[in-house]
């Protein structure tokens, strides 16, 4: 179970250290309550067994031990990144989980990036980088950004859908990575330019 959370956590590195940078920035802390995002959902004023962290991923912890998370999700399709499953959103959920699962989700229309983590938290978060489009509605538009380990900009990706397609633009860049839908096999491998992802 250590392994499996920690190796999850490594392939979060450029998720996760984007958002430091961003804290560092806006002082807005990664950890955060649901009500700092979603003021405006009287639901999110009282939840105190969940939290968001950083901009995009939502995170449920196990309480009870029969496994069993109850958690609430604001409106829109959320993706979990554990299991794969979607999410419908406006509601509460209540979701039994393994020793090898906890409610992670990612927001509606957002990307999350995972790196090609292998022993050390500090590596290289862009070559062999997954960008997973979550969710993305027609019409919207999502970007990531990926830094170095010296919180220095890297590269940021942004996709926005129109019908059934999904236009990519990646800043310049030898390095190669991933760009996939998530809840889909749709893949594509990339260095730079732009490409299309059709649904």
């Amino acid at each position: 179970m250590l392994r499996f959370f920690t190796k999850l956590k490594g392939r979060l590195m450029p998720y996760l250290f984007a958002q430091a940078v961003q804290t560092s920035i806006t002082g807005v802390p990664m950890m955060r309550p649901m009500v700092v995002d979603y003021a405006d959902d009287i639901a999110c004023r009282y939840l105190d067994q969940q939290y968001l962290l950083g901009d995009n991923l939502l995170c449920a912890p196990v309480f009870r031990e029969d496994g069993v998370a109850n958690f609430y999700l604001p409106e829109g399709k959320w993706y979990d990144i554990i299991t794969g499953k979607t999410l419908e959103g406006g509601k509460y959920h209540a979701v039994t989980c393994t020793f090898l699962e906890m409610p992670v989700l990612a927001k509606p229309n957002s990307i999350i990036t995972f790196g090609a983590f292998e022993d050390q938290f500090e590596y290289d978060y862009l070559d062999g980088a997954d960008f997973l489009i979550c969710n993305l509605e027609d019409g919207k538009k999502a970007s990531a950004t990926v830094y170095d380990t010296q919180a220095k900009e890297v590269l940021t990706l942004r996709a926005a859908r129109c019908g059934n397609k999904i236009c990519i633009d990646a800043g310049e860049t030898v390095k190669t990575f991933t760009v996939s839908v998530a809840g889909t096999d749709k893949m594509i491998t990339m260095h730079d330019g732009k490409a299309e992802i059709t649904l």
